[in-house]
């Protein structure tokens, strides 16, 4: 969700994320073939960075970044239901969704 605030990325490019596609040393997240089949580069405060180093330490391993315990894919109803959540965690009374949080970032 931080990934998703901070860049201004996409469900889709979320799920999609490969640990290629994170530069380490130059803090920076490569998106291949966003919407309209683009290709971006996003800048990552080292806040962030640090989050997904933390991570990437962490997670299962597979072709994701961000994926199930098996190294799967995850669903994009999960991501949904997962900024939903922690939306009315936080004490939105609001319907909250992903791509709030990518128009967030523009502004």
């Amino acid at each position: 969700m931080q990934l998703m605030y901070r860049a201004g990325l996409r469900e889709s490019e979320i799920i999609n994320l490969s640990p290629k596609d994170i530069e380490w040393n130059e803090g920076i997240v490569r998106v291949c073939k966003g919407k309209v089949a683009k290709d971006r580069v996003l800048y990552l405060d080292e806040h962030t960075l640090d989050l997904l180093c933390l991570w990437n330490e962490r997670r299962p391993g597979g072709r994701y970044f961000f994926s199930t315990l098996k190294g799967k894919k995850l669903n994009d109803r999960y991501i949904r239901q997962f900024v939903e959540r922690y939306g009315q965690k936080a004490g939105i009374e609001k319907h909250v969704n992903p791509h709030m949080l990518r128009h967030t970032f523009a502004m």
